[in-house]
C-alpha cells in the first residue's frame, strides 16, 4: 500500500491495470522456453512411436514366423506321413482287395489305424476316405461301402475330373467353401481343406486315391499362445482365407485380396509370410487400438512432456511478473504525481511523458533558480554601492554567491559614490 507525502500516510487505492508489457514478457519467454521444449517433446513423442510401431512390428513378425513353422511342420508332416503310409502292407492290402471286405474286420482296422494318422498326428485329421477305383469301394472312418451306393456320387465324380489333369501324386486341395454333408454314413466328405495322396496302376492310371481332411480347429489351437497377447493368426490359399482367429481380420484379408494385396487397412497392422512350401500365405494382425494401447511408455513420456511443459508456463508466467515487478511499482509511483494513465496507453509511453514532464519542470525551476539568484546578487550589488551592508556580511554573501572578491573592488564603489 502506498501513501501520498505529508498527508498523514492516509491510504491510496491504486489501480492496477493488465499490462500488455508483462504480457509480452511472457510470450518471449513462452517462444524462448516453452516451444523448443513442446518441439523437443514432440519429437521424443514420436520417435518413442515409431519405436513402438518397430517393436510390434518385430512381434507381429515373430508371431508370423512362429506360427508358420509350426504349422508348416504339421503340414510336411502329415504329407510325409501319408506319403509313407500308402505303401503301408496294411494299406497295400485294401489297394489290393476285389471286393468290398465287409468281413475282413482286422485287416480293415489295421488299415485304418495307419489312416487314422498314428499317435501323434491323429489329432490334426478329422477324417480321411481311401477310393479303390480299380475295385469301386470306399474305406472311411466308418467303414467301407461300394462308391456306386455313395449318397454324393456326382460330387465324387466332379471332385475326380478336377484332378484328372493333376500330375502331382500329393497335393493340398481348399474345399474350405464346400458344406459340410448332413449325413456320415456312405458319404464320401469331400469339404474342408484336403490332403489327396493318388495311387497309380502298373500303366501310369490311377487306382486309387486317399483324401485326408485336415482338423482346422486344432491347427488353429498353434496360434492360441500370440492370440493371448493380442495377435491374430490367418492363411490363405490361393487368395481364399482357410484358416483364422479372427472372423474381422478374415474379412479384412479378403476384401483387400480381391485389390491383390494385403495393406495396413481396417484398423490392422498386417506382417504377411511368403507363400510357403504347402502352398500358404500366413498372415499375422495385431489391432491399431490394441498396439496403441499397450504403448504405455509412450504415453507415459507424452505425459511427462505435458506436465514439463505446464510447469515450465508456470515458472514464466512467474518469471515475467517477477521482471515486471519494478515497472509496477514505477507506475504506481508516478500514478501518485500524474494520476492514472489512459486505457489506450501504453505504460512505457506513459512513463515516458511523465519522465519529459518532470525534466521541463526541473529545467524551468532551475532556470528560476538562475533569475533568482541574479537577482539576489544584484540586489547585493546595490546594497552595497549604498554601503548598507557591513564588512562581515559583505564577506559571508561573497562567499555565499561564490564571487571571487577584488582588492579594488572597494576603491572603485568609493570612487563611484564620490
Amino acid at each position: 500500500m502506498l501513501h501520498k507525502p505529508g498527508t498523514g500516510r492516509e491510504p491510496v487505492s491504486v489501480e492496477r491495470r493488465k499490462s500488455d508489457y508483462e504480457n509480452r514478457i511472457f510470450f518471449r519467454l513462452v517462444l524462448l522456453v516453452t516451444i523448443p521444449l513442446a518441439v523437443l517433446g514432440a519429437l521424443l513423442c514420436l520417435n518413442a512411436y515409431r519405436a513402438e510401431l518397430t517393436r510390434n512390428d518385430l512381434m507381429l513378425r515373430s508371431a508370423r514366423e512362429s506360427a508358420q513353422t509350426q504349422i508348416e511342420s504339421v503340414l510336411s508332416n502329415l504329407r510325409d506321413y501319408y506319403m509313407t503310409a500308402i505303401d503301408d502292407d496294411d494299406v497295400k492290402w485294401v489297394q489290393e482287395t476285389a471286393a468290398t471286405p465287409y468281413s475282413s474286420i482286422t485287416q480293415l482296422r489295421a488299415a485304418q489305424e495307419v489312416l487314422r494318422g498314428g499317435k501323434y498326428l491323429n489329432q490334426y485329421v478329422s477324417g480321411y476316405e481311401y477310393i479303390n477305383f480299380a475295385k469301386g469301394w470306399v474305406l472311411d472312418n466308418n467303414g467301407t461301402f461300394r462308391l456306386a451306393s455313395a449318397r454324393n456320387r456326382e460330387e465324387v465324380e466332379a471332385f475326380l475330373a478336377e484332378r484328372e489333369n493333376s500330375y502331382l501324386s500329393v497335393e493340398w486341395v481348399d474345399n474350405t467353401d464346400v458344406p459340410q454333408p448332413q449325413e456320415a454314413s456312405q458319404v464320401v466328405n469331400l469339404s474342408g481343406y484336403l490332403l489327396v495322396v493318388r495311387t497309380s496302376t502298373a500303366v501310369g492310371g490311377t487306382s486309387g486315391m486317399l483324401v485326408v481332411r485336415l482338423n482346422l480347429t486344432r491347427l488353429g489351437t498353434i496360434a492360441d499362445d500370440w492370440q493371448s497377447l493380442g495377435y491374430q493368426l490367418a492363411l490363405t490359399n490361393d487368395d481364399h482365407v482357410i484358416l483364422t482367429t479372427s472372423q474381422a481380420l478374415a474379412d479384412a484379408v479378403s476384401s483387400e485380396l480381391k485389390r491383390g494385396a494385403v495393406t495396413r487397412s481396417h484398423g490392422w497392422r498386417v506382417a504377411t509370410g511368403y507363400t510357403s512350401g504347402n502352398g500358404l500365405v500366413y498372415y499375422a494382425a495385431l489391432r491399431q487400438d490394441a498396439m496403441l494401447s499397450v504403448s504405455a511408455s509412450t504415453l507415459l513420456l507424452t505425459l511427462l512432456v505435458g506436465a514439463v511443459t505446464l510447469f515450465v508456463l508456470a515458472l514464466c508466467r512467474w518469471t515475467s511478473a517477477f521482471l515486471y515487478r519494478p515497472i509496477a511499482e514505477l507506475l504506481d509511483a508516478v500514478n501518485l504525481v500524474f494520476g492514472q494513465r489512459g486505457s489506450d496507453q501504453d505504460e512505457f509511453a506513459y512513463l515516458a511523458t511523465g519522465v519529459n514532464r518532470m525534466a521541463r519542470d526541473q529545467k524551468d525551476l532551475q532556470n528560476l533558480l538562475v533569475l533568482q539568484r541574479r537577482q539576489l546578487k544584484e540586489q547585493f550589488m546595490q546594497h552595497m554601492l549604498r554601503s548598507e551592508v557591513n564588512v562581515p556580511a559583505i564577506d559571508h554573501t561573497l562567499q555565499q554567491f561564490s564571487i571571487t572578491p577584488c582588492r579594488y573592488y572597494r576603491l572603485l564603489v568609493l570612487a563611484a559614490d564620490t
